[in-house]
Protein backbone atom coordinates (compact mmCIF):
# COMPACT_ATOMS: atom_id res chain seq x y z
CA UNK A 1 0.00 0.00 0.00
CA UNK A 2 3.02 2.48 0.88
CA UNK A 3 4.16 1.65 -2.27
CA UNK A 4 0.76 2.94 -3.78
CA UNK A 5 0.51 5.92 -1.95
CA UNK A 6 4.39 6.67 -3.02
CA UNK A 7 3.60 6.56 -6.57
CA UNK A 8 0.45 8.55 -6.42
CA UNK A 9 2.49 11.29 -4.47
CA UNK A 10 5.39 11.48 -6.88
CA UNK A 11 3.02 11.43 -9.80
CA UNK A 12 1.03 14.71 -8.15
CA UNK A 13 4.21 16.11 -7.47
CA UNK A 14 5.27 15.76 -11.20
CA UNK A 15 1.81 17.10 -12.82
CA UNK A 16 2.05 20.49 -10.36
CA UNK A 17 6.05 20.59 -11.79
CA UNK A 18 4.88 20.70 -14.91
CA UNK A 19 1.93 23.16 -14.78
CA UNK A 20 3.90 25.42 -12.64
CA UNK A 21 6.73 25.47 -15.65
CA UNK A 22 4.09 25.98 -17.95
CA UNK A 23 2.78 28.78 -16.30
CA UNK A 24 6.15 30.54 -14.98
CA UNK A 25 8.15 30.05 -18.32
CA UNK A 26 5.53 30.39 -20.94
CA UNK A 27 7.32 32.81 -22.69
CA UNK A 28 10.44 30.93 -22.85
CA UNK A 29 8.79 27.31 -23.75
CA UNK A 30 6.87 29.32 -27.05
CA UNK A 31 10.96 29.19 -28.04
CA UNK A 32 10.33 25.48 -28.76
CA UNK A 33 6.89 25.97 -31.21
CA UNK A 34 7.64 24.30 -34.66
CA UNK A 35 6.82 26.72 -37.96
CA UNK A 36 3.53 24.45 -38.65
CA UNK A 37 0.65 25.54 -36.50
CA UNK A 38 -1.19 22.38 -35.42
CA UNK A 39 -4.40 22.57 -34.46
CA UNK A 40 -4.91 22.15 -30.15
CA UNK A 41 -7.58 20.03 -29.92
CA UNK A 42 -7.30 18.93 -25.80
CA UNK A 43 -7.11 15.82 -24.95
CA UNK A 44 -7.75 14.58 -21.63
CA UNK A 45 -5.81 10.98 -22.15
CA UNK A 46 -2.51 12.97 -22.38
CA UNK A 47 -3.21 13.63 -18.56
CA UNK A 48 -3.33 10.18 -17.41
CA UNK A 49 0.73 9.92 -18.78
CA UNK A 50 1.06 10.96 -15.75
CA UNK A 51 0.72 8.21 -14.06
CA UNK A 52 2.72 5.79 -16.06
CA UNK A 53 5.47 5.42 -13.76
CA UNK A 54 9.34 6.64 -14.74
CA UNK A 55 7.37 8.64 -17.86
CA UNK A 56 6.15 11.60 -15.47
CA UNK A 57 9.65 12.16 -14.47
CA UNK A 58 11.28 11.62 -17.56
CA UNK A 59 8.76 14.26 -19.01
CA UNK A 60 9.28 16.59 -15.78
CA UNK A 61 12.74 16.60 -16.44
CA UNK A 62 12.50 17.66 -20.12
CA UNK A 63 9.93 20.01 -19.81
CA UNK A 64 12.28 21.56 -16.66
CA UNK A 65 15.52 21.23 -19.60
CA UNK A 66 13.19 22.88 -22.49
CA UNK A 67 12.42 25.86 -19.54
CA UNK A 68 15.95 26.87 -18.42
CA UNK A 69 18.23 25.99 -21.26
CA UNK A 70 20.01 28.67 -23.10
CA UNK A 71 19.03 29.99 -26.86
CA UNK A 72 21.67 28.42 -28.52
CA UNK A 73 20.42 24.74 -27.00
CA UNK A 74 16.91 25.59 -28.14
CA UNK A 75 17.90 26.64 -31.53
CA UNK A 76 19.72 22.98 -31.89
CA UNK A 77 16.84 21.40 -30.68
CA UNK A 78 14.32 22.99 -32.66
CA UNK A 79 16.97 22.86 -35.73
CA UNK A 80 16.74 18.75 -34.80
CA UNK A 81 13.24 18.72 -34.89
CA UNK A 82 11.77 20.46 -37.55
CA UNK A 83 14.17 17.96 -39.95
Amino acid sequence: MWLLKFHVAVSILCLMSYMGVRIVFNDRLKRFEGKQKKPKKKNYLNWLLFFCPGFNIAFTAAIWHMALCDDITADILRDKYDE
